[in-house]
C-alpha cells in the first residue's frame, strides 16, 4: 500500500528509508517494504519532502505550510504565504523553500525563523537543489527557467539565469558541480561550467534559440548565458508550456458545458 492518491515527491531518509507524499494530504516513510510512519496534518496535497540531518523530516504542501516531523509528531509548522512546490536542506538547520509566484525562502528548522526571502520571477518554482561546496542553490520554474543563487548567511544573491526548453520538474547537482535539470519536454538538460565537457557551439546556439523562443512565447525573462550543456536535451520543444497538465470535461443539468483544468500539484 501507498500513499492513497498522486505520489507526488519521494526523499531518502534515514537508515536507507523512503519517504514519499502525496495528494492525499499525506507524508509517509517506507522501510524495507514496510510503512512504519505517516505524517499527517496538512490540509491540501504534500509537494515535496526532504529527510533533514538531524533525522528529522521536512514536509512542504499546497496549504502554505512546511511541517517539521520527527517520527510521526508534528514538532513544528512554519506559514509561508505562499504554496510550497519544492524543499532542499543546506547547510546545519537551514532549509530552503522553492514557492508558487517566483519566491524562494531560507528557513532555520531549529528556531523557526525566516531567515531570508527573494523573489526571482513570477512563475512557479517546481524544483530546488543545494550545492554545499559552493554555496549554490537552483531554483527551476514552471516556465522552463532556471535560476542559480549564492547563498551567503541570510541573503540570496542571484548568479545566474538560464533558459531551458520545458517546465523544470527535478534539479540535481551532480559530483562534477554541473547541473542536471529534468525538463516537461521529456529531456534532462545538464550544465556545465567546463568547456572541455561542453557540447558543441552549434549546438548551444541552436538550444539557446529553441529556448529564447520558449521564454518569449512566456513572456519570461530569463535566458541569461551558461558555458554550455553537457548533454542535449532528448527532444525538441513543441506547444504551449503554459497549457494545463490536467484538463476534465463537465456537462451540466442543462445541457451546457465546461472543462475544468488545472497544472499539477493544484
Amino acid at each position: 500500500d501507498t500513499n492513497r492518491s498522486v505520489i507526488s515527491c519521494l526523499s531518502w531518509g534515514a537508515d536507507g528509508a523512503v519517504i514519499s507524499g502525496g495528494w492525499d494530504k499525506s507524508a509517509r516513510v517506507w522501510k524495507d517494504g514496510k510503512q512504519v510512519a505517516i505524517l499527517q496534518k496538512h490540509t491540501v496535497q504534500v509537494n515535496s519532502v526532504v529527510a533533514l540531518p538531524d533525522s528529522r523530516i521536512a514536509t512542504g504542501s499546497g496549504d502554505m505550510t512546511i511541517g517539521i516531523w520527527q517520527g510521526s509528531n508534528l514538532v513544528r509548522n512554519l506559514t509561508t504565504g505562499s504554496p510550497v512546490r519544492a524543499l532542499c536542506s543546506c547547510t546545519g538547520s537551514v532549509l530552503a523553500a522553492a514557492l508558487n509566484g517566483g519566491i524562494v525562502q531560507l528557513w532555520d528548522v531549529a528556531t523557526g525563523a525566516k531567515l531570508a526571502e527573494r523573489r526571482v520571477g513570477n512563475d512557479h518554482l517546481m524544483s530546488t537543489a543545494y550545492r554545499r561546496e559552493t554555496c549554490e542553490l537552483a531554483v527551476g520554474s514552471s516556465t522552463g527557467t532556471l535560476t542559480v543563487l549564492r547563498v551567503d548567511g541570510t541573503t540570496l544573491q542571484v548568479a545566474e539565469t538560464l533558459q531551458t526548453c520545458g517546465g523544470v520538474y527535478g534539479l540535481a547537482f551532480l559530483e562534477t558541480g554541473d547541473l542536471a535539470a529534468a525538463c516537461e519536454d521529456d529531456s534532462c538538460v545538464v550544465w556545465t561550467k567546463s568547456l572541455s565537457r561542453a557540447e558543441s557551439q552549434e549546438f548551444r546556439t541552436d538550444f539557446a534559440v529553441r529556448a529564447a523562443a520558449l521564454a518569449a512565447a512566456n513572456g519570461s525573462s530569463g535566458g541569461g548565458q551558461s558555458v554550455g550543456t553537457a548533454a542535449p536535451p532528448i527532444a525538441a520543444a513543441s506547444g504551449s508550456f503554459s497549457s494545463p497538465d490536467f484538463s476534465f470535461p463537465v456537462e451540466v443539468a442543462d445541457g451546457r458545458k465546461l472543462t475544468i483544468s488545472w497544472r499539477r500539484g493544484e
